[in-house]
């Protein structure tokens, strides 16, 4: 590369600013001030990259001529990032202005291999450091439209910028002063909102009792009967009633149907007990999508069974909740190899208890950068029927190994 003559141009207010005039020569990440606007499903969540010498020009810096910054003085400046990013930068969603619900900052690493959030460190060269703050916006669905106005201009670039990324994929762009807005417009026609299926307990465990259906069909029986030792017309009245009721009965077959459990079933084969246990493990990463704590309690008392929320819910959140660099909950992208083996019944119950194998491939982005992990689980599950449907009624994760990246 300095083969030829290089000339650089040293920025000795901000070394993020120094540059070659050779645009060959730039630094794998190449810009100090960056944003980004992610559309997820359950959240918008808004990302700005700066360094801290940029950081200085917006909040109220305490710190003087401060040139190495301790864990303590670290953390009084990610609480200023995260308070500037919550009345700066402001996003709208269908036209209606959102209030973040939660940020947060991060000091990172930036280098060949990408965006590393740095934990626990020691002292940091704040000439040097850069800085990465979240906010978090909950949706219930994807919207038609997000905007956000970009507020955190500086002299030294004119233009700054900016990834959009959504289920298809990211959209790099620019802002500037005279057209600050990042937008993004819902073009996705294939997109397909991810939905809580009840795991059906089926016809072999659970007869369906058309009680409604019965009701007509036995008020017309009965009708007609009665009808028969009348005069004629009564006769005409209740057999013209008697298939009125018939007709309605079976009209509404499929209403006010109640399940009647088979005593003589046993726990479900393998093939059934994989059926359960990956429709579940679906189920609990789709709930885990929502950003809201109360969605969140909602959607998962959906899945679990009555009375056993709270012992099973903080296992779901330890072990299946699979937490990234940051804080962040990583989205599963495919459960595959699952196995199920033990399978008995449970004692006073008609559910079943199975010792199931999984392995979950997730992923989180923050700062355009993906961020996988691979975990193998292995854990004990308990499931009993409520109203036709399989419900948790109890788990124990013996393993969690993490895997290939």
């Amino acid at each position: 590369y300095l083969t030829a003559e290089a000339h650089l141009t040293l920025d000795w207010h901000n070394p993020w600013y120094s540059v070659f005039d050779n645009r060959n020569l730039t630094r794998h990440h190449r810009y100090a001030l960056m944003g980004f606007l992610y559309v997820e499903p359950r959240e918008i969540r808004q990302e700005v990259i700066m360094s801290v010498q940029d950081l200085r020009e917006w909040i109220e810096w305490k710190h003087g001529d401060l040139r190495s910054a301790d864990v303590a003085v670290q953390d009084e400046i990610k609480a200023q990032a995260a308070t500037l990013l919550e009345s700066r930068n402001p996003v709208s969603i269908d036209g209606t202005v959102r209030a973040p619900t939660q940020v947060s900052a991060q000091f990172l690493n930036l280098s060949s291999q990408g965006v590393k959030i740095i934990d626990n460190a020691g002292a940091i060269d704040l000439d040097s450091a850069v800085i990465g703050i979240i906010a978090s916006y909950p949706i219930e669905r994807l919207p038609q439209q997000a905007e956000l106005t970009w507020q955190l201009f500086n002299d030294r670039v004119k233009r700054i910028p900016t990834v959009t990324i959504d289920p298809a994929g990211p959209m790099t762009g620019t802002v500037e002063r005279g057209d600050p807005l990042v937008l993004w417009q819902n073009f996705l026609r294939t997109y397909e909102e991810p939905q809580i299926t009840p795991v059906s307990v089926g016809t072999t465990r659970a007869f369906p009792l058309p009680i409604l259906s019965i009701f007509l069909a036995i008020l017309g029986i009965g009708i007609a009967l009665w009808s028969v030792s009348r005069g004629r017309r009564t006769q005409i009245a209740g057999g013209f009633v008697a298939v009125l009721g018939i007709a309605a009965a079976i009209a509404v077959a499929n209403k006010a149907v109640i399940h009647i459990g088979n005593p003589f079933s046993g726990p479900p084969g393998e093939n059934e007990a994989v059926r359960i246990v990956e429709t579940t493990l679906t189920n609990v990463n789709t709930a885990f999508l929502e950003k809201d704590p109360e969605a969140l309690k909602g959607v998962l008392s959906e899945l679990i069974a009555s009375g056993q929320f709270a012992g099973v819910t903080p296992e779901l959140q330890r072990a299946l909740s699979i937490k990234v660099a940051g804080g962040g909950v990583a989205q599963v992208r495919s459960i595959a190899g699952i196995k199920t083996s033990e399978i008995s019944p449970l004692s006073g119950s008609d559910g079943f208890r199975t010792l199931g194998e999984w392995r979950a491939l997730a992923s989180a982005s923050h700062f355009g950068h993906a961020h996988r992990r691979e975990i193998q689980f292995r854990a004990l599950m308990e499931f009993v029927p409520e109203n036709s449907v399989w419900k948790l009624a109890g788990l124990t994760v013996l393993e969690a190994r993490t895997g290939k990246p």
